[in-house]
């Protein structure tokens, strides 16, 4: 059940919005081997933000898993400000990432929980 959230103020028109959520839920599945039927990205784009007193490209995503183990944070803190640099040009050191491993027991899914 990965949720990987990109809250950005980089404009994205509709249609690229549609193949970067492709890209980024096969990059997810990929990233914790997990199939890509269990990911649920979203993208906000085009929203006011504002980091380091100036309004260039950057974003704020939110990296969810069960069982996502903290030792390896740095390395997947890595793999995605490399794939959001190169998918929608923001330099890594305006990104924050929020890592969190989620207790399967307290996250829903068809009328019950993991």
């Amino acid at each position: 059940m990965p949720y990987f959230k990109i809250e950005t103020n980089r404009e994205v028109e509709q249609k690229a919005q549609e193949t970067f959520i492709a890209d980024a839920t096969r990059f997810v599945a990929e990233l914790l081997s997990k199939p890509e039927e269990s990911v649920m990205v979203s993208l906000a784009a085009s929203i006011s933000m504002r980091f380091q007193a100036n309004e260039n490209p950057t974003a704020y995503v939110e990296f969810k898993s069960i069982g996502l183990a903290r030792e390896k944070c740095p390395d997947y803190s890595k793999q995605i400000c490399e794939y959001l640099e190169s998918a929608l040009g923001i330099a890594p050191q305006r990104i924050y990432i929020e890592f969190t491993d989620i207790d399967g027991k307290m996250f829903g899914w068809d009328k019950s929980t993991f």
